[in-house]
């Protein structure tokens, strides 16, 4: 009796987390290994949060019949995800979206993300290098702050309006890298910084 009840009991399980649905602006979504939640913001777009994540992550472009054009305040904090891809519809991660992925190695950002806000990254000890796609527009205070291992950023385009410490404080083993002919790298918030033209 006990091992049919325990067999029950597993296959409900199973059942409630292999299950999709929604109700009203929220929505359960599954992939082969990824349990997502979306979620409607205030402006009518969709971000999207996690419920169970294996490594590495794709976020995808629709669930539940949404686009997913945003990264939930908070979204993947204190997950051991390794790496995370991003497609060009997200225009924004949110405030400590990515904070305290302590074993996040590699974020591809796409193409289309405006916005990275204050402490996205913060926190993600692994986190060696990153390019910032020309897309970004703006990023926001201690977006990267406490990334000791982070060594090389390269941005892509023009230098997006930038809050303080983007990167925490500046570091010697930090080096900034951006290209020929791009804008706006006299700014007192990136200026701190060890900057390289390419």
């Amino acid at each position: 009796m006990k091992k049919l009840l325990c067999a029950l009991l597993s296959i409900l399980i199973l059942l409630c987390f292999a299950s999709c649905g929604s109700d009203g602006n929220a929505g359960k979504a599954a992939t082969p290994s990824v349990f997502f939640d979306v979620r409607g913001e205030a402006d009518g777009s969709y971000s999207i949060g996690y419920y169970y994540i294996n490594d590495p992550v794709i976020i995808p472009e629709r669930i539940s019949g949404h686009d997913i054009t945003c990264i939930s305040l908070e979204a993947f904090q204190y997950n051991d995800l390794t790496a995370v891809t991003m497609h060009d519809n997200i225009k924004v991660i949110m405030p400590e979206a990515f904070r305290y992925c302590r074993r996040l190695e590699k974020v591809d950002l796409g193409h289309g993300v405006e916005k990275i806000q204050s402490m996205a990254f913060a926190s993600c000890d692994a986190l060696e290098s990153i390019t910032i796609p020309s897309s970004v527009k703006e990023i926001g205070s201690y977006a990267f702050d406490e990334t000791a291992a982070l060594k090389t950023v390269r941005f892509e385009g023009n230098a997006p309006k930038v809050d303080y410490l983007i990167f925490g404080e500046p570091r010697e083993d930090l080096t900034i890298y951006y290209k020929s002919g791009t804008t706006g790298w006299d700014n007192k918030y990136l200026s701190q910084y060890k900057l390289v033209e390419e």
